[in-house]
């Protein structure tokens, strides 16, 4: 996500680096160094296998001594990170000497122009969804991975843009995810005026998976494609 308004250079956040996300980087036209910010959800692997690829990629030479952008994520992030880097030793930088480290647990921060606050939700215990909220008040939310719960709803409150996990179609339940009931009782409650669904599982290419969302609304929900860019904009009310 970035935020380009006004005279201040760009800001950047990479959220959940999973498989892939530095080359994605690539291809959607950004450098590493361009990063500020990695924020995280929680600590499954195809939420963060990508993280060592990218942090390594700042050690290319051609970079010089960039730094490194803030790791942000829920508590016990620093002992995740310490594990993650064991194998690796000095590829990787030193946690709270090279790289800042921040946990956090239902906390406003600030990056740049942007506004975060991370909400619990209900997933591993110390799962989040990131509402982000840029100067000009345009709101974003990522819900993460998560079951329907008090946290998500409040991250998505009456946001613009809303990535909305969506595990499985209709008739297939996996605890801690969302199918399209429990989604759509999710935009319901939080007023999210454009959602756009992610963590798609197989199963849902087998079916019309927007068409199975409650018709009340069906027509703010749109499926996620990969490489695809979308602008956030505040939504008329």
């Amino acid at each position: 996500m970035t935020s380009s308004a006004g005279i201040d250079p760009p800001r950047t956040l990479l959220i959940d680096p999973g498989p892939g996300a530095t080359h994605r980087l690539g291809q959607a036209g950004l450098e590493p160094t361009q990063v500020d910010d990695v924020l995280i959800t929680h600590f499954h692997p195809d939420h963060v296998c990508d993280l060592v690829p990218f942090l390594f990629c700042l050690k290319n030479p051609r970079y010089g001594s960039p730094g490194y952008p803030r790791l942000i994520g829920p508590e016990g992030l620093t002992a995740f990170y310490e594990t993650l880097r064991a194998p690796f030793a000095r590829w990787l930088p030193i946690g709270g000497d090279e790289i800042e480290i921040i946990e956090t647990a239902e906390t406003n921060l600030e990056s740049g122009r942007f506004c975060l606050r991370g909400e619990k939700v209900q997933h591993l215990p110390s799962s989040l969804a990131w509402r982000i909220t840029d100067i000009g008040g345009t709101t974003f939310a990522y819900s993460g991975d998560t079951a329907r719960c008090p946290g998500v709803v409040r991250a998505a409150l009456d946001v613009d843009l809303l990535l909305l996990e969506c595990s499985t179609p209709l008739g297939i339940e996996v605890q801690g995810h969302l199918g399209p009931a429990t989604a759509s009782e999710v935009i319901r409650d939080s007023g999210a005026c454009r959602v756009i669904l992610v963590h798609l599982n197989p199963e849902c290419d087998e079916v019309d998976l927007v068409g199975q969302f409650d018709g009340d609304v069906r027509d703010r929900v749109e499926l996620g494609r990969d490489s695809e860019w979308t602008t956030v904009t505040p939504a008329q009310r």
